[in-house]
């Protein structure tokens, strides 16, 4: 359920009556003491498990493995393939590394649906004698929480302002990979400055070619624009 709707796992079990609130302030609690994954606190506290817990992780990989397979299939000809892979391996390490959530991609888009017509967009572009740009489209409440945790601050102290900033921010760090990774493959890029102000459906309008991928996160979903 939670690869269909941007909500944490902890509101979702709560709505479907699987943990009470106490129940998920001591799971919060233990996690945060132990600094272990979910999956054994669950099982620490009686939750579930080790075999249910076996079995959940298991049918997690199966969805992700395959949505993963379904997503190379769908851009292996596609025109910007090598940049669309580096920006998706970038955005889940630093999603790890920086922001201590893992994030992975869900799914390939035709186009921008609804959630992100209107979505912040942070861009930058990729310029070298061809160029492309990368983005990352956001809506308000995963904005805030990467900012939150780019920032080490709680989410009610984030402003639109400052949520936007670090979006940029945090786009600068995957591009500062991007650009040291191509010029070790022998392609001199520059990454330009990164910009807020263009919405994703203007970034694509008139493009060549362009990909969009849905990412899901412990942080909410988002997609990752790549065009030419």
């Amino acid at each position: 359920r939670q690869s269909r709707e941007n909500k944490r796992f902890g509101d979702i079990a709560i709505e479907m009556l699987l943990l009470t609130q106490p129940q998920m302030e001591q799971l919060l609690s233990l996690q945060s003491s132990r600094n272990s994954p979910i999956g054994e606190v669950l099982v620490a506290l009686g939750v579930l498990d080790k075999n249910e817990l076996a079995k959940h992780i298991q049918a997690h990989k199966l969805e992700f493995d395959g949505a993963l397979a379904a997503l190379q299939k769908d851009i292996a000809n596609h025109p910007l393939k090598a940049p669309i892979d580096t920006a998706i391996h970038f955005c889940n390490t630093l999603f790890l590394r920086v922001l201590k959530s893992r994030c992975h991609a869900k799914n390939g888009l035709n186009k921008l649906d609804s959630r992100y017509s209107n979505a912040t967009t942070a861009h930058t572009t990729f310029i070298n004698g061809s160029s492309f740009k990368v983005a990352l489209v956001c809506n308000h409440d995963t904005m805030v929480n990467v900012a939150s945790q780019f920032m080490g601050m709680h989410p009610l102290e984030v402003d639109i302002v400052l949520a936007q900033d670090a979006l940029g921010e945090f786009l600068n760090a995957i591009a500062g990979q991007m650009v040291q990774k191509l010029r070790e493959e022998g392609k001199e890029y520059d990454a330009g400055i990164q910009e807020t102000s263009v919405s994703a459906t203007t970034l694509i309008e008139g493009c060549e070619h362009f990909q969009l991928i849905e990412m899901t996160s412990q942080l909410g979903e988002f997609v990752l624009l790549v065009a030419d």
